[in-house]
């Protein structure tokens, strides 16, 4: 497999992953199925798949994806606890207790893997009740993970069975009630007890409300009457979305915690020890991504330690097919315009602007974003500003002033102007070659000059 198609798999697992973490699942997929494209050998794209179909509700599929993760990986616990999570909602309990096992097996203390086997437990509980689809129960569960809770409760579970059954009488599916009157009653227990009404909805595949706030809904016991309504209240501030599931490698946690700390002693300007922990970053995770490499480039350039930035930098982006062996993501294009960039500031700090414009386009074409533009914007403007500094000498000035003197008394005004342009360039503070250039244009007619 060629080192090109590993780097496009990786840039479309990286826009995978931000698709997930922003809940567009159906993006994910699609970004992943690309991944897997260009890389079918990879577990982790698999994985990743399996758990946007599962955050679709499309179980097949991630029970599918998932069932190749771990083939490709049999000794990656995550695997299991895709293909345990997928089993569960379709109903294979045996198939999912195995899966959980095998997991667990590999990580005891993975509390995916735990969570995931108590609700396989709970799952298996309220399929051993009558005329409860699971189906439906399982898809309201992912909107409100209390259902679950709901049928441990057996007094309520029983009513909300037995009104079930009523319901099945009546349309003539199942056995006719015996009293209307009864099931009349049934259904007013139901609309007073907003945890029966919940599981009700639930087990008919119902849009399910929100939850009340109030100890009626928290848990009252079935049959019990509703109290008064209180009085209104400010609206509740909306609820924060869970945190998206961390898919970094272990390696990758601990590079990740010695960079923050980088960070901190890098806003602090203790330099020396940011440094070190940048270093303990790369080592953290084997040399496999280039951005701690960016890092540490940062605080060389303030440190002004330009060569060896540049020196360092352009090492790393040589080793980008050793660093993409070991992670695909280490070396994106992204990354690599990270590090042009920063070669691009050490040459601009150093006065050399034709260079800095240089490594600015190596970086725009490797990743043409806002900060790109702006480094190559800024440079151009410091470069036109240093080249008329540079410019300035006031004894050229002169000696341009005395030049256009002797052609402005010889009435040669065209050249005396020419001159006078020299003298305010050379010394654009200089008053006086202002205002003689300004009687040379008025010899010239030229008044609004």
């Amino acid at each position: 497999m060629s080192s090109e198609s590993l780097q496009k798999a990786a840039e479309f697992k990286a826009l995978g992953n931000e698709a997930f973490t922003a809940k567009r699942f159906e993006e994910g997929a699609e970004q992943f199925s690309k991944a897997i494209e260009h890389n079918p050998k990879d577990h982790v794209f698999w994985s990743n798949r399996s758990a946007c179909y599962a955050s679709l509700g499309n179980y097949e599929k991630a029970l599918k994806d998932a069932e190749e993760c771990v083939r490709l990986k049999p000794d990656w616990a995550k695997g299991y606890s895709r293909k345990g999570q997928a089993e569960t909602h379709l109903g294979k309990f045996d198939d999912a207790e195995a899966s959980y096992k095998k997991g667990l097996e590999l990580a005891p203390q993975d509390k995916a893997l735990s969570d995931g086997q108590a609700a396989l437990q709970q799952a298996k509980k309220a399929a051993s009740e009558p005329a409860f689809d699971m189906g439906n129960i399982m898809a309201a569960a992912q909107q409100d993970p209390s259902i679950l809770e709901l049928l441990q409760d057996k007094k309520l579970v029983a009513l909300v069975g037995q009104v079930q059954k009523m319901m099945a009488g009546a349309r003539g599916d199942g056995p006719a009630p015996q009293d209307q009157a009864q099931m009349q009653v049934m259904m007013q227990v139901l609309q007073q007890d907003p945890r029966a009404m919940r599981l009700f909805m639930a087990t008919q595949g119902m849009a399910m409300p929100e939850r009340p706030d109030g100890p009626d809904g928290a848990g009252s016991p079935a049959g019990a009457a509703r109290p008064e309504p209180a009085k209104p209240t400010p609206k509740a501030e909306p609820k924060k979305a869970p945190e998206p599931e961390d898919l970094r490698t272990d390696a990758q946690k601990k590079a990740d915690a010695h960079k923050e700390e980088g960070n901190k002693l890098y806003k602090a300007r203790n330099f020396d020890e940011a440094l070190k922990c940048y270093d303990a970053a790369i080592e953290a995770c084997d040399d496999s991504d280039m951005i701690y490499y960016s890092n540490k480039a940062a605080v060389m350039i303030e440190m002004k330690k330009f060569d060896e930035c540049i020196k360092m930098c352009m090492d790393v982006v040589e080793r980008k097919g050793e660093i993409m062996e070991k992670n695909r993501e280490g070396a994106s294009f992204e990354k690599i315009g990270k590090l042009f960039l920063r070669v691009g500031t050490c040459h601009e700090r150093k006065k050399d602007f034709d260079k800095a414009l240089e490594f600015y386009g190596k970086a725009k074409a490797e990743n043409n974003d806002k900060h790109v533009r702006n480094a190559i914007r800024d440079c151009e403007s410091a470069k036109a500003k240093h080249e008329k500094e540079a410019y300035i000498n006031p004894e050229k000035a002169e000696e341009e002033n005395e030049k256009a003197k002797g052609h402005f008394q010889k009435q040669e005004y065209v050249e005396a102007k020419k001159c006078y342009d020299e003298a305010v360039k050379r010394n654009p503070s200089e008053a006086k070659f202002w205002a003689n250039r300004a009687a040379a244009l008025m010899k010239l007619c030229a008044y609004p000059d």
